[in-house]
């Protein structure tokens, strides 16, 4: 491995040690060059440990990489010692697509590790795509196993609402970790928000969110009638969701070892999972998230003549009138 004068990692070729999760035999060792891919990696990953068709199909190669704490970087008070380099880790994952380059992901694992050793802690490892995520002890209210870019959560699927709003007349307001839908092994911290028959998500802010903060007195509101007035305000309110009526939630069977203290949250089109810090959180959550799927799917069957009525007595006022109420267009 070399470095040149940016400081940028450079390879051209090198020997990886790849961990085969769940095999018999736990390492390999191969030989990779610019542009061998992933599925080739894999391929020569295979044939070394003898795996029959069907199970190099099913596999993954999966980078692991440290990089520093975001509460790490947070400034300190002037003449505070840093902290322990080995205390302030947390491990970033990557699923490598089948045409990715090895090498690539490689070079950016090293970057991204700059003042580690890095040539010990970039990790490749040899996953199966239906077993659990990989876990890394994730830390609470910290960093999640990837970056918080949204992953399913493009503009084009999330409303525009006003998050103070939201917040006020929520009966459950947190921050849980969601499983990426486009890699199966990173988990990204979201701000959650169980309202009037949704869960409601969004990015997690480090600084306060500038959407939470109450406009002063004539001020214009960040949302109004479900439009954001500017572009940023648009960045700051916009929220996927789902709807809970009809739907299931529960503890998660599936990630119980590699993912503790996770649940699902499951409807007729999909699941999402979501991961608390502790038992006790988990427990919180999952008691508010029944019972908003329970008066959601009452009100849902109640709206559409197939069932009782709604035990409790709907709001004198609507949802809509509640927000125009708040956001100053009716008195």
């Amino acid at each position: 491995m070399s470095r040149t004068g940016d400081e940028t990692p450079t390879v051209e070729g090198a020997f990886i040690r790849i961990r085969a999760l769940g095999h018999a035999v736990a390492y390999a060792g191969v030989r990779v060059q610019e542009g061998t891919t992933a599925a080739e990696t894999i391929e020569l990953v295979a044939k070394k440990l003898r795996m029959s068709e069907d199970e190099r199909l099913s596999k993954r190669l999966v980078c692991a990489y440290p990089v520093e704490r975001r509460s790490a970087r947070q400034p300190r008070p002037r003449g505070a010692p840093p902290p322990p380099r080995r205390e302030n880790v947390v491990w970033r994952v990557r699923t490598l697509l089948r045409a990715d380059s090895v090498l690539a992901a490689r070079r950016k694992a090293l970057l991204a590790a700059a003042g580690f050793d890095a040539d010990d802690d970039v990790r490749f490892y040899l996953h199966d795509a239906d077993a659990p995520p990989l876990d890394f002890e994730l830390p609470h209210a910290d960093d999640a196993s990837g970056s918080d870019a949204s992953d399913d959560e493009s503009t084009k699927a999330m409303a525009v609402v006003d998050r103070r709003w939201l917040e006020d007349d929520a009966t459950t307001v947190g921050s849980l970790l969601k499983l990426s839908s486009r890699d199966p092994n990173l988990w990204r911290r979201r701000t959650c928000v169980v309202c009037r028959d949704r869960l409601w998500f969004w990015r997690a802010e480090l600084a306060p969110d500038p959407a939470l903060v109450v406009p002063e007195e004539g001020e214009a509101p960040e949302v109004a009638w479900g439009r954001a007035l500017d572009a940023e305000a648009l960045e700051r309110s916009t929220c996927a969701h789902v709807d809970l009526a009809g739907g299931h939630v529960a503890e998660s069977i599936f990630h119980r070892r590699a993912a503790p203290h996770a649940l699902d949250v499951a409807t007729a089109t999909r699941t999402w999972t979501f991961r608390c810090a502790d038992q006790k959180e988990r427990a919180k959550w999952l008691k508010a998230l029944r019972a908003a799927t329970a008066a959601a799917t009452r009100r849902a069957r109640a709206a559409s003549g197939d069932g009782d009525a709604p035990e409790e007595e709907p709001p004198a006022e609507s949802a809509f009138s509640s927000a125009l109420r708040y956001i100053g267009f009716a008195k």
